[in-house]
């Protein structure tokens, strides 16, 4: 519960040399009021600078990793109750029939969501180039990741769903993993955006 503030300001038509230090009183009791009260009740964030990479590159690995050009962002600094907030989008497609894979790592272990069967990747779709974005929904089984629809080049705008994530106390680097279970993947257009909430 924030304090009562108990300044008095001056009546219209008060001389000035009355009516000055009862607004400097009013004034400095508001910041004595802010400064104590608010940055206690409210949580900042950190936003880092995006990851943004346009080059098509492909992997062909049956183990996941990052492409050759990492989408990560190292450093993030997590505090006690802060939130990861991750947001990606790229095009991707498969040379195989759904053989691409994709997900997202802290430090390189993936995160799924907390489901009895939560899920850490999501497939491609056939073999055409779609949108790979992040998923807002949550829910048991949900996916991190949701394709979208087939895209030649990524829209000039559009809403970024953002995927929040809860861990330990730390530091991280937020990664974006891919493997093939056959053939190869291919991603291009890609942004990453990583912010924490709770700092």
């Amino acid at each position: 519960m924030a304090s009562e503030l108990t300044y008095s300001l001056p009546e219209l038509g008060t001389p000035n040399a009355t009516a000055d230090p009862l607004v400097r009183t009013a004034l400095q009791e508001i910041k004595t009021t802010y400064n104590a009260e608010v940055p206690s009740t409210q949580k900042a964030f950190k936003w880092y600078a995006p990851k943004e990479i346009v080059t098509e590159e492909t992997r062909s690995n049956v183990a996941f990793g990052t492409m050759t050009t990492a989408d990560e962002i190292t450093g993030v600094a997590l505090p006690a109750g802060g939130v990861i907030r991750i947001a990606y989008r790229a095009i991707w497609k498969s040379s195989v029939s759904s053989a691409g894979e994709a997900r997202i790592t802290l430090n390189g272990t993936g995160v799924s969501a907390i489901a009895a069967n939560g899920v850490e990747k999501i497939a491609t779709q056939g073999t055409t180039n779609r949108i790979l974005m992040t998923n807002p929904a949550s829910g048991e089984g949900v996916r991190p990741f949701q394709n979208g629809k087939e895209v030649s080049t990524m829209p000039t705008s559009g809403l970024m769903p953002w995927w929040e994530v809860f861990a330990p106390a730390g530091t991280y680097a937020v990664a974006i993993q891919f493997l093939a279970t056959s053939g190869s993947v291919t991603v291009k257009e890609r942004v990453l955006q990583v912010e924490v909430h709770g700092v």
